[in-house]
């Protein structure tokens, strides 16, 4: 007797054995994922280095990066069902006090080391010669226009110490309002000042986070409809995000290049704000209490609530990764 079965039979057996194996079977589609981004800037590379080594592609997502012109728009897109996850500042919590259709579901940004005040080569040649000056800000209800305000503030001067100049999220343009004199200095991504430094221009006077303490700088919103009708993907994203944040503490050269093409700006300045910035990431996403009372604090000195919201119920940590 034959030890194979008949002819007849082969092909059917075969193609159920080739199913088994996974072979022959079509590739299950990326899922894809729309997330917005305040700004170009370092803050977002371990998200461009997530896309660049198919982490995500590797959680069966296709992550599609879209860049708003700063925080506001970035949040109009999520009301518009423009985006599913946004990626911003701490602050615009206070859009979901108001009644936005979103959730905070973790931090990315401890403290504010990516972020600073930039200077020209002039007369400010310390944080006391900028009392009666002004400083640019995206917006004075934005994260950089509170730390621009609570720089005034450690500093022990009254609020009219300072003016905030609103220059908007594009920080091609922050630069070039310092660069002509509009504003004596600036709030923004501190690479821009190594950039500066390199062109014998200015320099970073000092990173936000040697005045800010316990503070988480940057988190990720979903929208309400994607954390209860998609759950399973929003786990799978901040899974990821995550795994690429801890992968970029260990790969210096691949987290530049992927830093390059967020922030546009030459190698060595990128590379220097690797060496600084690093740690800022977060490794699993968790926020604390502390953290987020003065978050609560910051949105009532910009003058964005009256009284201190408690974001407590804002925050929702059970789609973050377990084990980090």
């Amino acid at each position: 007797m034959s030890r194979f079965p008949d002819a007849s039979l082969r092909p059917g057996l075969l193609l159920a054995a080739a199913l088994a194996l996974g072979i022959g079977a079509p590739a299950r589609a990326a899922e894809p994922l729309r997330v917005g981004i305040a700004s170009n800037t370092w803050s977002f590379a371990p998200l461009q280095l997530g896309i660049d080594e198919a982490i995500f592609a590797k959680a069966g997502l296709d992550v599609q990066m879209i860049v708003f012109a700063g925080a506001a728009k970035l949040q109009q897109g999520m009301v518009a069902d423009a985006a599913d996850v946004a990626m911003s500042g701490s602050t615009d919590m206070v859009y979901l006090a108001k009644g936005a259709p979103e959730i905070c579901v973790g931090g990315f940004v401890g403290l504010p080391e990516g972020l600073g005040l930039i200077v020209t080569n002039g007369p400010i040649k310390s944080g006391a010669d900028l009392r009666g000056r002004k400083i640019g800000v995206s917006s004075p209800s934005a994260l950089t226009g509170w730390l621009g305000m609570e720089f005034g503030h450690a500093q022990g001067w009254p609020r009219d110490a300072i003016t905030l100049v609103t220059l908007g999220g594009n920080v091609p343009t922050q630069a070039a309002a310092l660069l002509t004199g509009q504003v004596d200095a600036i709030v923004s991504d501190t690479a821009v000042g190594y950039d500066l430094e390199s062109r014998g221009q200015g320099r970073l006077l000092m990173p936000s986070s040697a005045y800010v303490k316990d503070f988480v700088t940057n988190v990720i919103y979903a929208s309400t409809s994607l954390a209860k009708e998609h759950a399973d993907t929003l786990r799978r994203f901040l899974a990821a995000y995550y795994e690429a944040a801890r992968f970029a503490r260990t790969h210096k050269q691949a987290t530049v290049a992927s830093g390059l093409k967020i922030s546009g700006l030459p190698e060595a300045v990128v590379a220097r704000q690797y060496d600084d910035t690093i740690s800022m990431f977060s490794a699993d996403g968790h926020i604390t209490p502390a953290q987020l009372a003065n978050v609560a604090r910051a949105v009532v000195d910009v003058g964005m609530m009256d009284t201190k919201p408690d974001f407590a119920p804002f925050y929702d940590p059970q789609f973050l990764p377990a084990g980090h």
